[in-house]
C-alpha cells in the first residue's frame, strides 16, 4: 500500500465513558495490526451531563478531538454538531465512520478495510456487527427499499406497541436469518445504524447533512442519502464489529422509545416516501 488512508470516526458519548474507552482501545489494537500507513481521527461528541476527557492511550497517528455538546442532541445530531464545532470536513477523508460507543473493532478490521477493492459506485459499506446479546449479525439491516405501505405499517407499529411486540416474537428472528443466508457481499438498501462506513464518494457529495429527528430511523435516512447520491450500499461480512447492545439507548424508557421511533418514522416517511 503506497497511499496513506485517512479515516474519520465520529461517535457520541452519553454517560458511557467505560464503553467509549473500550472502543478506543479496540481502535488502537486494530491499528497496531496494520503496517501503520494509516491516519485516524476520532471525533467524540459528548452529550454527557458530566464532561470527561479521554486519557491519551492511543498511537501518534490516532488523534482525538473531543467536543462538549451543550445539550443532548441525539445520535446524528450530536455527530453533526461535533463536525460543525470542530470545523471537520468529511470530504477530507477516505472513510467516514459513524459509530455507537458500545462496540469493539475486530483486530483485523483496518487490514480488511484497506484491502477492499475501490469501487466508485459504493457510498456505504455495512460491516458484520455481531450482537453479544442475540448471538447473530445485525447486518444486513434492510435488504430492499421499503414501500410507502411498509413505512405506514412501521409507524403504526410504534404508535401501538402491541404490534411491535408481536413482530419481535413471530417475525424478527426468522426474517433476520433469511436475510443473512442469501446476502454475502451483496448490494443492500441499508446497513445497521450502530456502525456505518461511508466512502469518499459519499463524503464528497454529502459534506453537509442533518438528520431530521432526534433519534432512530438513521438507517433509512442514510440509505436515502446514498440513493440520492446515485451510489449503493454493500454488505461486507469480513469487516467485523462486536456489539455490546445499545448502552445508551437501552436506558430509554419504553414509552419514550416508542414515541421517538414513531416521530422519527413519521418524519422520514413524509420526507422521502409520500411523493412517490
Amino acid at each position: 500500500m503506497n497511499k496513506s488512508i485517512s479515516i474519520l470516526f465520529a461517535c457520541v458519548n452519553y454517560n458511557t465513558n467505560d464503553k467509549l474507552n473500550d472502543l478506543l482501545d479496540s481502535i488502537n489494537k486494530a491499528y497496531l495490526k496494520t503496517n501503520k500507513n494509516l491516519n485516524i481521527d476520532i471525533l467524540i461528541g459528548d452529550n454527557s451531563k458530566k464532561f470527561q476527557l479521554i486519557p491519551e492511550i492511543l498511537e501518534k497517528n490516532i488523534k482525538i478531538t473531543h467536543v462538549e455538546n451543550r445539550a443532548n442532541l441525539g445520535y446524528i445530531g450530536g455527530v453533526v454538531n461535533s463536525l460543525n464545532e470542530s470545523k471537520t470536513n468529511i470530504s477530507n477523508y477516505d472513510y467516514f465512520i459513524i459509530s455507537n460507543v458500545d462496540l469493539k473493532l475486530d483486530d483485523n478490521f483496518f487490514n480488511e478495510l484497506i484491502e477492499l477493492e475501490q469501487d466508485s459506485s459504493v457510498g456505504w459499506y455495512a460491516p458484520s456487527i455481531i450482537s453479544e446479546k442475540e448471538g447473530r449479525d445485525r447486518n444486513p439491516k434492510i435488504l430492499y427499499r421499503p414501500s410507502l405501505k411498509k413505512m405506514k405499517l412501521t409507524i403504526l407499529m410504534y404508535k401501538f406497541p402491541i404490534f411491535y411486540y408481536l413482530y419481535l416474537k413471530f417475525i424478527y428472528v426468522l426474517r433476520s436469518k433469511k436475510i443473512q443466508s442469501n446476502n454475502l457481499n451483496n448490494e443492500i438498501y441499508a446497513g445497521h445504524g450502530s456502525f456505518m462506513i461511508f466512502t469518499k464518494n459519499f463524503n464528497d457529495k454529502n459534506e453537509d447533512f442533518s438528520f431530521p429527528s432526534f433519534l432512530f430511523g438513521e438507517e433509512i435516512y442514510f440509505a436515502e442519502q446514498v440513493k440520492n447520491s446515485k451510489l449503493k450500499t454493500v454488505y461486507i461480512p469480513k469487516l467485523r464489529i462486536y456489539d455490546f447492545d445499545h448502552a445508551s439507548t437501552s436506558k430509554i424508557k419504553k414509552r419514550k422509545y416508542f414515541k421517538l421511533n414513531y416521530q422519527s418514522m413519521k418524519i422520514i416517511t413524509q420526507k422521502y416516501f409520500t411523493n412517490e
